[in-house]
């Protein structure tokens, strides 16, 4: 009887195991999958709405414009009571769709809690949810990305 019930448990323990490097190999494929859609459009001129939360503020919404492939400016939705330090924090923090995606890949396998929703036809990311430590406050990444416009000059 102890060995069966041994047995079972060792099949059960390595079956685990199967499904859960099987969902990890599944995010690398996404990942993967999403940069090549990203990289196909060749997109370095476009605009993006990008709502971000975080602990220690409230959440915000602003739509970013990257011209070759550099963030040059960042419009807030509405009148947001920032000090002028945390506004140039924000820009300065402000990620392209490609920063993302190195963001992304430095975080995938590390990180503790990483979850990513892509855009289906451009494969830009549209919701990001990392945790890098559960055990730090305040270092998530959260954020939602909506209103992909590419620019054409």
């Amino acid at each position: 009887m102890r060995v069966l019930l041994t047995s079972l448990s060792l099949c059960l323990l390595l079956t685990s195991c199967d499904v859960f490097n099987s969902s990890n190999n599944n995010v690398d494929v996404k990942l993967t999958e999403a940069i090549k859609k990203w990289n196909s459009n060749n997109s370095q001129n476009y605009t993006f709405e990008n709502s971000r939360t975080c602990e220690c503020m409230l959440p915000y919404e602003y739509t970013v414009e990257v011209v070759n492939g550099e963030v040059i400016a960042v419009y807030f939705e509405k009148e947001e009571n920032f000090s002028y330090e945390s506004e140039q924090m924000i820009i300065q923090s402000t990620n392209t769709i490609d920063e993302l995606f190195d963001i992304l890949e430095q975080y995938e396998k590390t990180a503790d809690h990483f979850e990513v929703t892509f855009h289906e036809e451009l494969g830009y990311p549209t919701k990001i949810n990392i945790d890098p430590s559960e055990e730090m406050a305040d270092e998530e990444i959260i954020l939602e990305i909506s209103n992909y416009t590419s620019v054409n000059n």
